[in-house]
């Protein structure tokens, strides 16, 4: 072990959208940060590709936003387009509607967004290490975090860097947490996702879509239009669903796309790349005993809402929250499982509250149901723009819990 342990005021470990927003913050509040991550950037990271109003809002508080639209290829999106298991198509246009505010999101692929942020970080003297893996926190007297051991992937060497505060930023089941004894949800408690790029297919640049099919109603197919003619083909669907019907996720993609109510869409498309597979750590995990010392944000945390798969906005929502945790510990000082305790109460709880109403509706989700709802939507304008309120905000969302809201329906129809 390296005996020269670096110093910092604040750790990142990983340098995804939830690291870099974090660490970001903590440097326009006067810290010395430490960013690391195990990859090297540019790097290609499983992603639907979708940036919601929620990241959106974050850049423009990180004072990104303008420099964000200047250089990425982002592509805005104006809608969404929902189909049910009968093939009924239920087209949501936000711009149409006047909101175009309180509703924004864009597609860009993860590699653009993710080298940007890292690329901001290092514009903003943040000390980023790539290509260094941190494997074990370093604890005090107190059992309290203080630093973490880590090693560079490729030489092996290993590196030891202390700080008042580490976060962790790692993604889906990070292996540091292992030193603390974190115990990780059942990966069946899971999603699992596929994604795979074509150009040429048939769609509407300005909608991303989401598509209930009935072999996979528990998730979802997206197809989400990007720069370029790129389109971001894939599915969700739950990992013990998965597990228990044996579905083999790429000739289940392969079958939707070539069925009947897809394949003169995709007459015509050509394969970019071969599709890929990863876990999504859904949100409504209990919540994490506070360490003194240690933040957890993003997926680590599990803050992948269950509804629409959003993940990043959520991610980088977190990483503000916890720069705010942070600039509160160094202000008074005090670095105890208390003080990081204000975390879990100014975002993770507010978060997982969201996430159980999502959790309900998503479990709601059956055939028949789906088929009734949009069929009754696409004839009536008043239901859809409930529907379009419930997708676009949690607090509306909890309308599709109350039975009376199906009961109205039924006269509707």
């Amino acid at each position: 072990m390296n005996k020269n342990i670096k110093k910092y005021d604040v750790i990142v470990v990983g340098a995804g959208p939830a690291g870099v927003t974090a660490a970001l913050f903590a440097k326009k509040q006067g810290r010395s940060v430490l960013l690391l991550d195990k990859a090297t950037f540019p790097r290609e990271k499983i992603c639907g590709d979708g940036l919601s109003t929620r990241a959106i809002l974050t850049l423009k508080d990180l004072g990104l936003y303008e420099k964000f639209l200047g250089e990425c290829p982002v592509n805005k999106i104006d809608g969404v387009i929902f189909s049910s298991p009968n093939g009924a198509t239920l087209p949501i246009n936000y711009a149409k509607m006047g909101r175009t505010k309180d509703v924004e999101g864009y597609t860009l692929n993860r590699i653009f967004f993710d080298n940007f942020m890292i690329n901001e970080a290092k514009n903003e003297g943040i000390d980023v290490w790539e290509n260094f893996e941190a494997n074990k926190f370093i604890l005090n007297s107190k059992n309290e975090v203080c630093g973490i051991y880590a090693f560079q992937t490729k030489t092996k060497k290993e590196f030891s860097f202390e700080a008042k505060i580490v976060v962790c930023a790692c993604g889906i089941f990070p292996k540091i947490l292992k030193s603390i004894n974190y115990k990780y949800p059942s990966a069946k408690k899971n999603v699992i996702g596929i994604k795979q790029y074509f150009k040429e297919v048939e769609c509407d640049e300005k909608m991303i879509e989401m598509h209930f099919i009935k072999s996979i109603v528990e998730g979802y197919l997206w197809i989400f239009p990007e720069k370029d003619d790129v389109v971001n083909v894939g599915f969700i669907i739950p990992e013990k669903i998965r597990r228990k019907r044996r579905i083999n996720l790429k000739k289940e993609l392969r079958n939707i796309i070539l069925s009947p109510h897809f394949a003169d869409r995709f007459k015509f498309a050509k394969e970019i790349t071969k599709p890929k597979a990863a876990f999504l750590n859904l949100g409504g995990t209990k919540v994490f005993k506070p360490k003194g010392g240690l933040i957890i944000v993003g997926d680590a945390m599990g803050l992948t809402e269950h509804f629409t798969g959003e993940g990043v906005g959520n991610a980088m929502f977190s990483a503000q929250k916890a720069a705010q945790v942070i600039n509160s510990a160094f202000e008074s000082d005090d670095f105890s499982a208390k003080k990081m305790a204000m975390f879990h109460k100014i975002c993770v709880k507010v978060l997982l509250k969201e996430f159980r109403v999502s959790a309900i509706v998503n479990k709601m989700k059956c055939v028949w149901l789906i088929d009734f709802v949009v069929g009754v939507a696409t004839k009536n304008g008043e239901t859809m723009i409930k529907i379009a309120k419930a997708v676009a905000s949690q607090k509306d969302r909890k309308r599709l819990l109350n039975p009376l809201f199906y009961i109205n329906l039924l006269f509707k129809k």
